[in-house]
């Protein structure tokens, strides 16, 4: 992951909203960040909003922003109940989203499937699959998306996905899942680090890197039994 900057995150907000002079809900890029991510998570999400999400991934340094706010949630989670390996299987989907050499647009299509898979935690892949194929096809129909494919030269959009999808898969292991934990922890440090002083926010961020830092320690042990189902 790139190392965050005021600038960047003014750009990316500017790009998000399509408003070159875009204002950030707070003066503060890194308070708009942590007020981004505070409060409860939403677990039960639309999917026109997994649809967002996915666009999302198409935005530089605005994707890096939701995969932080996934990993902190994920890690919450684990926090209340470190038992259900469907608790560690949905952090290891986050990190693979953190796997730097994962295309943009790759990452938005898994994250639909994901999102998907996520709802029946597990128990209806087969039907969660399907079900977000539909999604998917809407998703390469975008004109940003199509804008991507051509810039890319993709002839066979599905062929190409299905190549790509299957080098991230043989590069899941428990070596690179750690790996993007750890990078993933090194900056929600620097971002906690830049609103370490605001009132209240402040020790939201720390409590937040905090609980990243746990689940960290204890994530070894437990990768391992989440690999067979991801």
């Amino acid at each position: 992951m790139a190392d965050v900057n005021a600038t960047q995150m003014r750009d990316a907000l500017a790009w998000a909203t399509g408003d070159e002079e875009a204002q950030e809900p707070s003066s503060n890029p890194f308070v708009w960040f942590w007020e981004a991510v505070e409060g409860d998570f939403n677990e039960n999400r639309s999917t026109s909003q997994i649809l967002v999400d996915a666009g999302i991934s198409m935005i530089p340094l605005v994707d890096q922003v939701c995969d932080l706010r996934d990993l902190i949630a994920n890690c919450r989670k684990l926090s209340r109940d470190h038992t259900d390996v469907w608790n560690w299987v949905a952090l290891v989907l986050t990190l693979i989203g953190l796997f730097p050499a994962l295309g943009s647009l790759v990452k938005g299509i898994l994250k639909i499937f994901f999102g998907f898979v996520r709802r029946t935690g597990g128990e209806k892949i087969i039907e969660a699959v399907d079900a977000a194929m539909n999604w998917v096809i809407s998703f390469l129909r975008r004109r940003r998306v199509q804008e991507y494919l051509k810039s890319h030269k993709v002839d066979e959009v599905l062929k190409w996905l299905a190549t790509e999808i299957k080098a991230v898969r043989a590069k899941v292991s428990v070596a690179e899942l750690t790996a993007a934990f750890d990078r993933g922890i090194k900056v929600v440090d620097a971002m906690a680090s830049k609103v370490e002083f605001v009132p209240v926010l402040g020790g939201k961020a720390k409590q937040a890197l905090l609980e990243v830092q746990k689940i960290r320690l204890a994530a070894d042990k437990h990768f391992a039994r989440a690999l067979k189902p991801v």
